[in-house]
């Protein structure tokens, strides 16, 4: 009984957390990641409910499965951050704009400044795309530089694939 208890945790964190995967795939588009992620999440799915729903009488079973499915959200989106597959547009608003840009620049990642007026006087909005990987890099890096700076992270769905190749070239 333990054994079989342990088996439906670890299934069901196995197809909860491909279940996140796909979901992210799928909103970024990745149809062949979806199809793959998704054939192998309902084929765990379908064999540990096979086991609870034939061991009815043995509630542990149903406490098992119920521990799994929450345990598999936290494992799917901690994997997911680790995989953090897609590209980011993050805008920059700062009163430190030629500093925020130089060190971003200097890290290796492109910038494009704009100059702006805001309620309080000149502010500069500037504006990095990068890989949801390398995002962190960037806040980190603008908020040591500009502790009072306001920033926007968007996923991106769509980019120039001139952009894209550039990219590609300033990480290698």
């Amino acid at each position: 009984m333990i054994l079989n208890v342990v088996l439906i945790v670890m299934a069901r964190i196995v197809d909860v957390s491909l279940g996140t995967l796909r979901t992210v795939a799928l909103i970024q588009g990745q149809r062949t990641a979806c199809f793959v992620l998704g054939f192998f999440e309902v084929l765990v799915w379908i064999l540990v409910v096979q086991k609870v729903v034939s061991s009815l009488g043995t509630p542990i079973y149903a406490v098992a499965y119920a521990f799994g499915f929450a345990a598999g959200n936290v494992v799917g989106l901690t994997v997911e951050k680790w995989v953090a597959r897609g590209l980011r547009a993050i805008q920059i608003f700062t009163r430190e704009g030629a500093n925020v840009v130089e060190a971003l620049r200097n890290a290796g990642f492109e910038a494009t400044m704009f100059e702006g007026s805001g309620r309080q006087g000149p502010i500069s909005f500037v504006f990095v795309q990068t890989s949801r990987r390398r995002a962190p890099l960037v806040t980190a890096l603008v908020e040591e530089i500009d502790p009072n700076c306001f920033y926007l992270q968007d996923d991106v769905e769509l980019a120039s694939s001139v952009l894209l190749r550039r990219q590609h070239k300033v990480r290698k």
